[in-house]
């Protein structure tokens, strides 16, 4: 049986009918509604793969359930790093006065605080999911699907959370080894002329008297 097949599905499908597909399985497969694990895990499998483009065309082409490219932290960080430096590298800025460094390490932390917002979102409409299934009564099969779509809801959160964690990690990466360089400047015009007044303040060294 074909992924396609799975989710009812043909080849032909568009994301619309992925989604709509995604959802009657839960509906029906999902274990919290008395539906069977396995199916839902096979269900859960299709869609993952069909809801990825890559993944998809590679399916497409092959047959193959592929798994996805596992990139580490590490090279996520280094990446965003090589993102900045060719960012300023194609920029205006004047490389001689601008602190790269310390400007790449202002651009990460902000993308860090975006993301811990996110985090604070998510958490607070997980909470809301969890109000919502203490309050619902099941009585009938309409009750189970309600139950069934705050399920499916609380999943995208959580895989929506992990991305987010994820994402931080990497920022923290990135801001770690960053902590390993510093940026050479040149002096300001009036730093410049300070370091030219000490100078000419300093006192010349005594001369040794001629025997």
């Amino acid at each position: 049986m074909t992924l396609y097949e799975i989710l009812g599905l043909t080849p032909e499908a568009t994301d619309a009918d992925l989604k709509a597909a995604h959802r009657r399985a839960v509906k029906t497969h999902h274990p919290d509604v008395g539906g069977d694990p396995r199916k839902f895990q096979e269900a859960q499998r299709a869609y993952d793969i069909l809801s990825d483009p890559d993944r998809r065309a590679r399916y497409d082409a092959t047959g193959v359930e592929d798994e996805p490219v596992v990139v580490s932290d590490m090279q996520r960080a280094q990446s965003a790093i090589a993102a900045q430096i060719v960012q300023f590298i194609g920029s205006a800025d004047d490389l001689n006065t601008t602190d790269i460094v310390a400007a790449i390490r202002r651009v990460f932390l902000k993308q860090k605080a975006t993301h811990v917002d996110a985090c604070v979102i998510i958490d607070r409409r997980l909470a809301r999911v969890d109000i919502l299934r203490d309050r619902l009564e099941r009585k009938n099969d309409e009750e189970g699907t309600l139950a069934a779509l705050l399920s499916e809801r609380e999943r995208d959160l959580k895989s929506a959370r992990a991305k987010e964690q994820s994402n931080i990690q990497v920022l923290d990466q990135a801001l770690a080894m960053l902590e390993d360089y510093t940026y050479r400047l040149d002096p300001s015009p009036t730093e410049e002329a300070e370091i030219w007044r000490a100078l000419k303040a300093e006192p010349a060294p005594p001369s040794r008297q001629a025997r």
